[in-house]
C-alpha cells in the first residue's frame, strides 16, 4: 500500500464526505441509535457493492473509459443520456440544499435575510461557474479537513451530553427508515470518480481494496457523527443538524457550527456545479447554455421554498438509480463476475433493493 493507494483512498473519502452528511442526524433522529446506524451502514454496504460493480465493469470493458462512456458502451446512446439525466437530477437537489444551507448559516450567524442572501450567493457562484473559476485542490482539501475536524469536535464535545435511545422499527417507522437510507445513499455517492481511482492504482484488486477501506472510513465517520448529534438533541435535531448544538454547547460553539458548514457548502456548490457544467458542455458545446441548465433550476426550487433536507431527498432519488440500479444492471449484463464473492446474483439482489427503495420513496412523496 504505497503513496498512490492512499491517494486513491483520500480521493474517494474526500468525495463522499461533503455538506450532505450534515443532514444524516436529522434523517435518523426518529430511528434511534440501533436502527439509525443500520440504515446508514446498510446504505454504505450496498453503495460499496455497486462501486465494486463499476470497478469490475471498467476492467471488463475498458479501464480508460469515463463512467458515461461505460454506460453508453453497454446500454447505447439512450442509456448514456438517461444516466446523465439522473446525475443532473441529483445535482439539482444538491445545489438547492447547499443554497438553502448557506443562506441559513448566514441568517443564524449575521441575521441576514435568508431569501435575499440565497439569491446573492447564487449570483456570485453562478458568475464563478460561467467564468470557469475553480478553487485550488488545496482549498478543496481544506474544506474536507475542516469538516472532519468539525466531526471530531462534535464527537468529543458531545460525550458528556449523549443519551442513547432506542425506537422499535414498527410499520409506522418504515418511512423514516427508507428516508434515512435514501439520504445515506446521497452521502455515500462517489461513483463518478471510480474511473479516476482505476487509473491511479492500475490494478483491479488494488482498486477493490481502495473501495473497501474508503467506505469503512466513511461509514465510521458518518455513524459516530450522527449518533453524537442525536444523542444530544434527539427529536429536536434540525435539518442542518450541527446548528442545533449551539443551544446546548453555547455561543462559543457558534463560529464552528456556522462557518465550517458555510465554507464546505460553498466549495461543494462550486465544485458540483462546475463539474456538471463541464459534463454538459461536452454535449451542448456552449458554456453559458450548459451553466444555465445546471444553475437556474436550483434557484427556482429555492425560490419556491425547497429547503436543505427535502432537496437532499429529492436529489437522492436520482442517485438511487444512477449509483444503485445502473451499476447493478451493468454487472448483470456482464453475465459473470471474477471478483469473488460478488456474483451476479448479488447484483440482482442489489437491484431489487434499490428499485424497492426508489418505489417506496415515490410512494411516500406522492401518497403520504
Amino acid at each position: 500500500m504505497g503513496k498512490e493507494y492512499w491517494k486513491a483512498v483520500a480521493l474517494v473519502v474526500g468525495t463522499q464526505i461533503g455538506a450532505g452528511v450534515l443532514g444524516l442526524p436529522y434523517a435518523i433522529k426518529g430511528l434511534g441509535f440501533f436502527w439509525g446506524s443500520v440504515s446508514i451502514l446498510l446504505a454504505g454496504f450496498l453503495m460499496m457493492l455497486t462501486a465494486l460493480f463499476l470497478v469490475e465493469a471498467l476492467y471488463r470493458t475498458n479501464p480508460n473509459y469515463h463512467l458515461f462512456e461505460l454506460v453508453e458502451h453497454h446500454f447505447g446512446r439512450t442509456g448514456g443520456i438517461v444516466f446523465m439525466f439522473l446525475i443532473v437530477l441529483a445535482v439539482y437537489g444538491a445545489l438547492t440544499a447547499y443554497l438553502s444551507g448557506m443562506s441559513e448559516s448566514l441568517n443564524r450567524l449575521l441575521g441576514l435575510d435568508t431569501l435575499w442572501t440565497g439569491i446573492l450567493l447564487w449570483a456570485v457562484l453562478s458568475y464563478a461557474v460561467v467564468r470557469g473559476l475553480r478553487f485550488s485542490s488545496a482549498v478543496e482539501s481544506a474544506a474536507v479537513t475542516l469538516l472532519l475536524i468539525l466531526f471530531g469536535v462534535v464527537l468529543l464535545w458531545s460525550i458528556p451530553y449523549i443519551t442513547p435511545y432506542h425506537i422499535p422499527l414498527t410499520e409506522a417507522q418504515l418511512d423514516a427508515f427508507f428516508t434515512a437510507f435514501t439520504v445515506s445513499v446521497f452521502a455515500f455517492f462517489a461513483h463518478l470518480i471510480i474511473p479516476e481511482v482505476v487509473k491511479i492504482v492500475r490494478s483491479k484488486e488494488t482498486a477493490a481494496r481502495v473501495i473497501y477501506h474508503s467506505f469503512i472510513i466513511t461509514s465510521l465517520v458518518y455513524v459516530l457523527f450522527s449518533l453524537s448529534v442525536i444523542g444530544v438533541l434527539a427529536d429536536s435535531t434540525p435539518e442542518i443538524s450541527i446548528f442545533g448544538l449551539v443551544d446546548v454547547f453555547g455561543a462559543v460553539f457558534s463560529p464552528i457550527a456556522y462557518l465550517i458548514p458555510l465554507f464546505t457548502m460553498f466549495t461543494s456548490f462550486l465544485g458540483v456545479a462546475l463539474g456538471t457544467t463541464d459534463m454538459l458542455r461536452e454535449f451542448l458545446r456552449k458554456r453559458v447554455i450548459s451553466a444555465s441548465i445546471v444553475l437556474v433550476p436550483p434557484l427556482v426550487a429555492f425560490l419556491l421554498g425547497y429547503r436543505f433536507f427535502g432537496s437532499i431527498v429529492f436529489g437522492s432519488l436520482g442517485l438511487i438509480l444512477a449509483g444503485g440500479v445502473v451499476p447493478s444492471l451493468l454487472l448483470i449484463k456482464l453475465k459473470r463476475s471474477r471478483m469473488i464473492p460478488y456474483r451476479v446474483w448479488i447484483a440482482g439482489l442489489s437491484l431489487i433493493v434499490f428499485v424497492f427503495v426508489f418505489l417506496w420513496d415515490l410512494k411516500t412523496m406522492f401518497m403520504p
